[in-house]
């Protein structure tokens, strides 16, 4: 990591603990979309564990650093929410078929 992604960590993020944390997965949100809240929910009802930040809730110079940083190092165009999976892979938009697969969930319930 370079010193421009120290800013990811440097966040103050809310967190749910649940009894699945095999993984570490951190949400970027906006508190006013409906697509997030949704996100949120579904991680909750399948028991994940994670941290979440509502980026529109920082200061806008920030939320513009954070948003560069997930841009460049997962080679994608922030649209909320973005799951980070492991500091290694970033889902952006709340596909529930995506998500599922990612976390390794049945597709059918």
């Amino acid at each position: 990591m370079d010193g421009t992604d120290d800013i990811i960590e440097q966040l103050e993020y809310d967190r749910r603990e649940g009894n699945t944390n095999g993984r570490k997965l951190t949400v970027f949100s906006l508190s006013t979309c409906g697509f997030c809240k949704r996100a949120l929910s579904f991680l909750d009802k399948h028991g994940f564990s994670y941290r979440f930040i509502h980026l529109d809730q920082i200061e806008p110079e920030r939320k513009r650093q954070v948003k560069d940083v997930l841009r460049t190092r997962f080679n994608i165009s922030p649209i909320f929410p973005v799951l980070v999976v492991d500091d290694k892979r970033a889902l952006t938009g709340f596909t529930e078929m995506q998500w599922r697969k990612e976390l390794q969930l049945p597709t059918e319930e």
